[in-house]
């Protein structure tokens, strides 16, 4: 009678609860791309600007365990793909999956565009832990929403858990309906949306090999003494700048000709976000965002 009892209580949990029964789905995959498209609501165009970021390679910031999000602008195209690279590939950010808690967590670098989560931190992303009528609170969304409706749908050729609210939806796996680091609010003046996800090899990209960065690099970063720099070879940088979040200048010196290494003591530096500048006579310059730690 006992073997009986567990047999059926088991049943009921696979048949009669299937959306929770399912194996989570990590957003942080290797390989996988989101292609974004903005909408500016002024103009008669419905693409207005393209991006995409790409999963690609791992990282640890504070011994925990990320993938490093690239991002590069595509060509603004009316008609569709396939999409071509305009820019090199940028680190926009770094994921994490808590796949225990079934949560997302990110440190948001250079988003750049309705950017309401921390920069420079680690937060919640997204949460598909909720069951219906609890509530949504993670920085992508201004105020909290209770969740409505869960279940799964066929998206991108596959089969995902849907997250739905009053107002927006949201993808196990996958991220949002804006996108992945995108406000998920609708705006009277613009608009992002997910227009695909896709794995490795995407079809709908051109040219997605070339994954090399910018010349230009800092390490380590994040940093907790001394920053490393390789200016690298394009041009002739004469000055390096650290400004910090305010854009106060709190670092600065001159890049000897012909070095290929430049290196800046921020040991005496608070913790936080800044950002590394290189200049040429201050008739060019390249920026990056670094990290610094205390351990």
């Amino acid at each position: 009678m006992k073997k009986l009892l567990l047999i059926t209580l088991f049943l009921s949990c696979v048949f009669l609860n299937p959306v929770s029964s399912q194996v989570y789905s990590p957003v942080a995959k290797e390989g996988v791309h989101w292609i974004i498209v903005l909408d500016d609501q002024q103009t008669v165009f419905p693409v207005d600007g393209l991006w995409e970021y790409y999963c690609n390679g791992d990282t640890s910031i504070n011994n925990l365990d990320y993938k490093k999000i690239l991002k590069r602008d595509l060509e603004i195209t009316q008609s569709g793909p396939p999409y071509t690279g305009i820019t090199p590939y940028v680190v926009a950010g770094f994921l994490r999956d808590d796949t225990i808690a079934r949560k997302v967590y990110a440190i948001d670098w250079e988003t750049g565009f309705y950017d309401l989560c921390p920069n420079g931190e680690d937060h919640l992303l997204f949460d598909f832990s909720l069951n219906v009528n609890d509530s949504a609170n993670f920085c992508l969304y201004s105020s909290t929403l209770s969740i409505t409706d869960i279940y799964y749908y066929n998206l991108y050729n596959q089969q995902v858990k849907v997250f739905a609210t009053e107002s927006y939806e949201y993808y196990e796996g996958i991220g949002s309906f804006f996108g992945l680091f995108e406000e998920m609010e609708m705006n009277e003046f613009s608009n992002t949306r997910l227009e695909y996800y896709c794995s490795e090899p995407c079809e709908y990209l051109v040219s997605t090999t070339n994954i090399s960065l910018d010349e230009f690099k800092v390490y380590p970063n994040p940093a907790n003494e001394i920053i490393t720099l390789e200016p690298g070879n394009q041009t002739n940088w004469q000055q390096v700048e650290l400004f910090n979040s305010t854009g106060t200048i709190v670092l600065s010196q001159p890049i000897i000709k012909g070095s290929h290494l430049t290196s800046l003591v921020v040991r005496s530096l608070p913790p936080g976000v800044y950002f590394c500048r290189l200049n040429n006579n201050f008739e060019k310059s390249m920026m990056k965002k670094i990290i610094i730690i205390r351990k």
